[in-house]
């Protein structure tokens, strides 16, 4: 396999792994990321992640999850890199995250 099957196949796992009867991340970070991206707004795997939290929905079942539907909104031009930043999250150490938003509307 070439390293892109590799990749889109590392992410098709995860996502699947999400589809148990007791999880359900996938389609709520879905949501709540093209909401973000409709309504104007940066964003990053924080922010999301602080959505469903709030929400009750808790943390996915691998952190992988939301890098994988992120790389899947943009595979399908949903959102679109923004930028990079600094994690907030204590666990993350400060680490470099991707920022998003929602895809230019400027003609080419």
């Amino acid at each position: 396999m070439t390293g892109q099957q590799l990749k889109e196949q590392g992410i098709s796992d995860v996502q699947a792994a999400d589809t148990a009867p007791h999880r359900g991340h996938r389609q709520q970070i879905e949501t709540v990321a093209l909401a973000l991206a409709k309504g104007g707004v940066d964003f990053t795997a924080e922010d999301v992640r602080r959505v469903l939290v709030l929400a009750g929905v808790g943390e996915p079942h691998s952190p992988n999850l939301l890098p994988s539907v992120f790389g899947s909104l943009a595979s399908q031009r949903l959102i679109e890199p923004a930028g990079w930043t600094r994690a907030t999250r204590r666990s993350r150490h400060a680490a470099t995250l991707r920022v998003w938003r929602g895809p230019s509307t400027d003609a080419a």
